[in-house]
């Protein structure tokens, strides 16, 4: 383990907290509000605004590298554009969703954003055309349904896991958002 890679995070709603010192091989560990792991953002609080803000840039700076190719003058049909969603924005956001998508509706409302300018991008429609019409038409789930059936698969796979701590998680109620 290097000391200078390491942050020590503690998870806690409290306000004010101590900072313990860790050392590790002879040097004191840096503390943080928010780390990496695994490519998810972990904050103090756990409220994921770090995570989902990292998302967001994200998955703007995608669409602008791939926003030529999704507008109503580019000559793909509407099943490439499709595609295109599919293959390479929606992973951006997807990946871990079955972990962070206990996030707040707002944090939720961030990415459903971005997922409604793709979609409209894609159709080329004006602004009275409700979101509920795109995502029926070009049948696109919203990002609460995928969030909700991600978290669904996540839990059924732990039931008959080998690891008997998994074995119990799928038995309590899911967290509220």
């Amino acid at each position: 383990m290097n000391p200078s890679k390491s942050n020590v995070i503690q998870f806690t709603y409290k306000r004010k907290t101590e900072n313990q010192s860790i050392t590790l091989q002879g040097e004191e560990v840096s503390h943080a509000e928010s780390v990496r792991y695994l490519g998810l953002y972990l904050d103090s609080k756990l409220t994921w605004n770090t995570h989902i803000s990292n998302l967001v840039r994200r998955l703007r700076h995608k669409l602008y590298q791939v926003k030529h190719l999704l507008k109503g003058s580019s000559p793909l049909p509407l099943h490439l554009k499709r595609l295109i969603y599919f293959s390479l924005i929606r992973p951006i956001w997807m990946y871990g969703c079955g972990i962070w998508g206990s996030a707040t509706n707002s944090q939720i409302r961030r990415i459903q954003t971005i997922q409604n300018r793709v979609l409209r991008l894609i159709v080329d429609v004006p602004w009275y055309i409700r979101n509920d019409n795109l995502h029926t038409d070009l049948n696109v789930p919203t990002v609460e349904s995928t969030l909700r059936s991600s978290y669904t698969r996540l839990h059924q796979s732990m039931v008959n896991h080998q690891n008997e701590l998994l074995n119990t998680i799928p038995e309590q109620l899911p967290p509220p958002r």
